[in-house]
């Protein structure tokens, strides 16, 4: 039989776990922005014209300088605002962590109780014998 006490905190660890798994989105598409961010960092740091490419005449390099430097800060923002999103998540998320740990600690007090009434139970057993 189940007690109230295990039900409760099954529906918690429930509930933790959906938070989880709602939070895995979020992370990912941060993971994602930091990628794209790394990637165009690196090339940009690979891309370092020197004054006689090209490049560097013909005003390529300058045009793709402007081009990344506006890429990277639409990059930050759309960063920025997928940790917002997931900072929001995470407030639910350390919700439901919270309502498991409680849970958790309302079930080890229980159990507790349980096993301090039943050596009680049997001292007394064997008193009387």
């Amino acid at each position: 039989m189940i007690s109230q006490e295990q039900s409760l905190y099954q529906l918690a660890e429930l509930g933790f776990d959906k938070a989880m798994a709602a939070l895995a989105p979020f992370n990912q598409r941060v993971a994602e922005i930091e990628a794209r961010i790394a990637a165009l960092r690196a090339q940009r740091d690979a891309c370092q014209a020197d004054g006689d490419s090209l490049a560097y005449h013909s005003g390529y390099y300058h045009k793709w300088q402007a081009w990344s430097d506006a890429e990277l800060k639409s990059l930050n923002m759309e960063l920025a605002r997928a940790r917002a999103a997931r900072e929001e998540e995470m407030a639910r998320t350390r919700l439901a962590f919270g309502r498991k740990t409680a849970a958790a600690a309302i079930l080890d007090k229980t159990r507790s109780d349980q096993r301090e009434r039943a050596a009680k139970r049997l001292e007394a057993q064997n008193q009387a014998q």
